[in-house]
């Protein structure tokens, strides 16, 4: 993430755009806010690299940012309010206290919330009068009952494990073309045909994937 090695999946681009728009217009408020945005995704959709793209996208943008995994255990609200203190302490000695914090938690997974902390988030958060833009990764947002008036002005199109055409040919452009470079064809059905032939050959031209 931190060398942009990654794929760049069109629905993630424009999402992390929106997120630094909606805190680029918090920042500007004199008035502290919470806003909330519920991010869907199928299993294996790739939800949990997408908030990890948004959350470097605000970092390199200068905003303060968490990105929290709740797994195994309950989350605790304390923890958070620690870390905001402490992160708005920090950013008032540096004359930044007009920027938000930007709070990514990667709920899909988590099954495990006794006290309904990642459900009530937004309404606590509002209630210590903090300045958060919070976003929730979830297969479901039924599971979450967010006020409306704390509902960030952007719902960002739900992740699907399978890819559109466009994206299919984007990712397989950002696999093969570093090594085939300009004799790589332009039509889909020619990159797929290449990518068949590398499991004939010796390997020496597959590029390397991370996934």
């Amino acid at each position: 993430f931190r060398h942009d090695l990654g794929w760049k999946r069109q629905a993630v681009e424009e999402c992390a755009k929106q997120v630094v728009g909606l805190l680029d217009t918090m920042a500007a408020s004199a008035q502290s806010r919470v806003f909330c945005l519920d991010w869907e995704a199928d299993s294996g959709a790739g939800l949990s690299t997408a908030l990890r793209t948004i959350a470097f996208y605000a970092a390199e943008r200068g905003y303060p940012t968490l990105l929290a995994r709740p797994l195994g255990q309950a989350p605790d609200f304390e923890v958070l309010r620690t870390f905001l203190l402490q992160m708005e302490k920090g950013l008032t000695t540096r004359g930044l206290q007009h920027l938000p914090a930007l709070v990514l938690l990667d709920a899909a997974e988590s099954d495990h919330d006794p006290r309904n902390l990642i459900k009530d988030l937004p309404r606590r958060l509002r209630s210590e009068s903090r300045r958060v833009l919070l976003i929730r990764g979830t297969h479901d947002r039924r599971a979450f009952s967010t006020p409306p008036e704390l509902m960030a002005n952007y719902k960002p199109v739900r992740l699907s494990r399978a890819l559109t055409g466009d994206e299919l040919t984007s990712l397989v452009d950002d696999w093969a073309r570093p090594v085939y470079g300009r004799l790589f064809p332009e039509g889909l059905e020619s990159k797929l045909e290449i990518i068949q032939g590398w499991r004939e050959g010796d390997g020496s031209r597959v590029p390397l994937l991370v996934a």
